[in-house]
């Protein structure tokens, strides 16, 4: 019996493959069902169901449902259905696919009436389909059920997962299911500011599939993967149509979950009333509070939003009075669970041996690639199932590394320029020498001269800066350069360079070279955030956001980043890439920040994009459509609405060959050799090749 499933996780993907059998054959057997069904159907399938529920359950026992006043405003519809917003395919997270074998983007479509109030509550919908990937955020009830509860006043979202079906993975297909829906949870919360939600009212809804990965967010312990770490996935209610949880990996009696409503008929062939009783018998068992609807007859996924058979009002009534919804004449949870603690860096742990912010022990994350620096993890190293990955320094749990110097273990090229200017009435005889020694284990130090000397035949005056530069390496090099330069012409200015190439080919410490003639103070810099075109013009589609360890490490980000106009650097190694055509204009003041603008600023390339295969719907790839190595292009975030942003960094940049851009913000450079050959169909992506004018 599929609903009493026990043991632990490991033991269970037989069940989950049972799961998924069953599903998948009755969505794709529907038609045949109906007109091949038994005359004596429904009293055959009663008495098979009476199996499931002998030990005593009353499958007429009435339990008591929530009622939803209607002088309560969230008790009846703000909107009508057809004038709320849809946002389709924006990008909440990605994750390892393992049935297709590559990185997945999970994507979600928004759903909201016009014109509504900040701190809006939020319905994330889960959709159904037997765990089958041919199911989607726009299959069945899911698109209807977003709309609703859009009308009612709801920021509601449909969201997809990684769906593994019959595939050699399907035993991990609740469990992937689920780990996707806590990252949407985590994405709602890390954005509720610009979505303008309330982070502490979130809830779910599923169907079948949907409704057994709503039950098990919220009753089962299945770990994360890394999209939005650092923020919490705690939901507040949830509500599972024709789902469950089962018995694998359940919490404990000492953790927290949020109230739950189930809605089943008494006869279902795919997920067994029996799933609902003993999952209810659970949450009765631990003290949480539930409500079990059972609806009379036979059925899976009914029609429960409209009609007679609507249950509209009780699930108001039940999120009216756990969401904690404001109104006079509305319900109040007084089994509410305690709010969503709020995502709030907590205090950074001791630094640890450095060694543990490298590979082995530390992975770079594919999620996060900007906290990775030379080799080594400038942010926080936080296992995820088994594995050690580096994220940003903002978030509140992990190994702080942001202590730790950089590391390079390929070869390391160093230039010392040497700069002498003279302007002579009589013969002047300069010569510079630079010596570097290194041995092994051995401390060094390069040090760079720049003299200038203006004589007149009554005096000389000389001015020497120095800029210094210690490593310690594990090789010996030595090498001397000696320039000497006679000039004996009156009245003439000579500049010359000469600049000396010191190579190693072993691992070092590598120190942060000085930029400081790279970057200019706007309005005095310190104490001063950047802005656009006037002190309120901060849209973020003009910057790139990342975190960092230093002020320095923020310069070398944007003068490694072609587009890159200047810096905003704040607390916890907030760094802002300013990638805004026109630059850094004006600044505002805020203590704790610095504003930089970066001078010198490399043109952008002439050109023009040209759509692959269409363009539109379309995500770029190399020789194939299978071609997508990670070292074929380099990731920016630029906020919504940027593409042309996107299409100004690819400009900037001259190894760029062309953009791959979701209308999420996320924008791919590639810079592959051979540029983009192919591309594949994925909804929401726009595929653009370059071609700059020489």
């Amino acid at each position: 019996q599929l609903g009493d499933a026990s043991g632990p996780y490991h033991s269970g993907g037989i069940m989950v493959k049972v799961i998924l059998f069953l599903l998948a054959y009755a969505v794709a057997s529907k038609a045949v069902a109906q007109s091949c069904a038994r005359s004596d159907g429904p009293a055959f399938l009663q008495a098979k169901q009476s199996l499931h529920v002998a030990k005593g359950a009353n499958v007429a026992a009435a339990f008591e449902a929530s009622s939803c006043p209607s002088t309560c405003a969230w008790c009846s519809a703000r909107g009508d259905q057809r004038d709320v917003v849809v946002t389709s395919n924006v990008e909440y997270g990605e994750a390892d696919n393992a049935a297709e074998g590559e990185l997945q983007k999970l994507l979600m479509d928004m759903y909201e009436l016009p014109n509504q109030a900040d701190a809006r509550p939020v319905m994330i919908v889960i959709h159904g389909g037997g765990f089958q990937p041919s199911y989607t955020k726009g299959s069945g009830w899911a698109p209807s059920f977003a709309k609703l509860f859009a009308s009612y006043g709801f920021w509601a979202t449909s969201i997809d997962y990684r769906s593994y079906g019959g595939s050699s993975a399907s035993r991990d297909a609740i469990k992937v299911a689920t780990q996707d829906a806590r990252a949407a949870v985590r994405y709602v919360v890390k954005n509720a500011a610009a979505l303008r939600v309330d982070p502490h009212k979130i809830a779910l809804i599923g169907c079948s599939a949907g409704g057994i990965t709503t039950a098990s967010v919220m009753m089962n312990n299945f770990g994360d993967q890394p999209s939005n770490v650092g923020y919490p996935s705690n939901v507040t209610a949830g509500i599972s149509l024709s789902g469950g949880s089962y018995s694998w990996n359940r919490k404990g009696n000492d953790e927290s979950v949020p109230p739950y409503m189930a809605i089943h008929n008494e006869v279902d062939e795919l997920v067994p009333y029996s799933t609902a009783l003993n999952t209810k018998n659970y949450l009765d068992g631990r003290g949480t509070v539930n409500e079990l609807i059972t609806i009379p007859g036979t059925g899976h996924c009914p029609n429960i939003i409209s009609g007679s058979d609507s249950k509209v009002e009780e699930m108001m009534g039940f999120l009216a009075t756990h969401l904690n919804l404001p109104g006079a004449s509305c319900p109040s949870g007084s089994g509410s669970p305690t709010p969503l603690p709020s995502p709030v860096p907590a205090p950074s742990p001791t630094v640890a041996d450095c060694s543990q912010c490298r590979e082995p022990a530390c992975k770079q994350s594919s999620f996060f690639s900007s906290t990775w620096v030379d080799g080594q993890c400038v942010g926080r190293c936080m296992p995820f199932n088994g594995d050690v990955f580096c994220v940003p320094s903002s978030s509140p749990v992990g190994l702080d590394c942001s202590g730790c110097a950089a590391i390079t273990v390929t070869t390391t090229t160093s230039r010392i320029a040497i700069t002498t200017t003279m302007t002579t009435t009589a013969a002047t005889t300069t010569t510079t020498t630079l010596t570097t020694t290194a041995t092994a284990s051995t401390t060094i130090t390069e040090t760079a001269t720049m003299a200038t000397t203006s004589s007149t035949p009554a005096s000389t005056t000389t001015t020497i800066s120095t800029t210094t530069k210690t490593s310690t390496t594990i090789t010996t090099t030595a090498m001397t350069t000696t320039t000497t330069t006679t000039i004996a012409t009156s009245a003439i200015t000579t500049t010359m360079t000469s600049t000396t190439l010191l190579t190693s080919s072993t691992a070092t410490p590598s120190s942060t070279t000085s930029t400081t003639a790279s970057f200019e103070a706007v309005d005095g810099g310190s104490g001063r955030v950047c802005r656009g075109a006037n002190v309120n013009d901060n849209s973020g589609s003009y910057y790139s956001l990342m975190s960092v360890a230093s002020l320095d490490a923020c310069k070398e980000e944007c003068l490694s980043l072609p587009s890159c106009k200047g810096i905003e650097f704040g607390p916890r190694g907030r760094c802002e890439l300013w990638v805004r055509p026109a630059g850094i204009e004006t600044s505002r003041a805020l203590n704790g920040y610095t504003c930089l603008r970066r001078t010198g600023v490399t043109q952008v390339r002439s050109g023009e994009f040209q759509n692959v295969d269409g363009g539109v719907d379309r995500v770029c790839r190399g020789a194939t459509a299978s071609d997508n190595a990670a070292s074929y292009f380099y990731v920016q975030n630029f906020g919504p609405k940027s593409l042309e942003v996107c299409k100004q960094a690819c400009r900037s940049d001259v190894t760029c060959r062309g953009v791959e851009y979701n209308k999420s913000g996320r924008c791919e450079i590639w810079t592959r050799e051979g540029g983009i050959q192919a591309s594949r169909d994925v909804a929401g992506y726009t595929c653009l090749r370059f071609e700059a004018v020489p």
